[in-house]
């Protein structure tokens, strides 16, 4: 009798939402289900022990003895990717990259730039970023960039551990290289644009690459000689420099 009460009241915590101090569909993506037994022939599952009380009394009304975690697919991350945003290869594309800040550590202060240069606004859910190793994050969420602007996507949110950069979108498990890589933006099965740096490019510290403002009008950015070390001082970033979220100037002019 001890078993069965003891299984009983697992159940019950389960409805109540308290298992593990989980609310139902809180926390980590998934729920609690009762666990269906498979149906025979003649229509019932698993024969009437599977749905009854372990004493029995017909006055106790019928439940599933044993529960399962499933996915929730109502919470971000709950086993439901969203699907990807329709767009064109060049319709948004990489202006800035903070590689290798000096204010504050790359696991804060390391950040990236989107343009839009779709003519339409894009909702960026769905949309996914790689690299030329293993990392990948993918935009679960609602965010609606407006034709002609820019996002800032970066390692942390603003404040003191990015340097106070306007980071939108924060990514997870996600870095960029600081001698080679690359920034691989797709939507489903195509690729949007993709940046690449290895031996040739001058990677500088304490400094964002940007795109040479003229390049960025014609959406070319495949070119290292397109790309030079920001001068531009934000509002705040600690002393780094780069212009997050905002116009680029032409490389080589003062």
């Amino acid at each position: 009798m001890t078993g069965h009460l003891g299984g009983v009241a697992l159940w019950l915590l389960g409805l109540g939402g308290l298992w593990l101090g989980m609310e139902p569909g809180a926390g980590r993506g998934f729920v609690l289900q009762p666990e269906e037994a498979p149906v025979e022939a003649g229509g019932a599952r698993g024969g009437a022990a599977a749905d009854a009380w372990p004493w029995d009394d017909p006055n106790t009304p019928s439940w599933p003895q044993s529960l399962q975690l499933k996915p929730n697919p109502d919470r971000q991350g709950g086993g439901s990717v969203p699907p990807p945003p329709t767009l064109a290869p060049g319709a948004l594309l990489v202006t800035e990259l903070m590689i290798d800040p000096a204010a504050v550590p790359d696991s804060g202060g390391e950040w990236l730039e989107l343009l839009n240069r779709s003519g339409a606004e894009v909702n960026l859910r769905g949309l996914e970023l790689r690299d030329c190793g293993v990392d990948r994050f993918l935009v679960a969420q609602d965010f609606r960039l407006a034709a002609g602007q820019r996002v800032v996507l970066g390692a942390a949110p603003q404040g003191r551990e990015n340097g106070g950069v306007p980071v939108e979108l924060v990514w997870e498990e996600y870095q960029l290289g600081n001698r080679r890589d690359c920034v691989v933006v797709t939507a489903g099965e195509t690729e949007v644009d993709r940046v690449k740096w290895e031996g040739g490019w001058k990677v500088p510290v304490g400094a964002a690459l940007q795109l040479d403002a003229a390049a960025e009008a014609r959406g070319d950015n495949d070119d290292r000689r397109r790309w030079c070390r920001s001068r531009a001082y934000g509002d705040n970033h600690e002393g780094d420099r780069g212009s997050p979220g905002k116009k680029n100037h032409r490389c080589g002019r003062r």
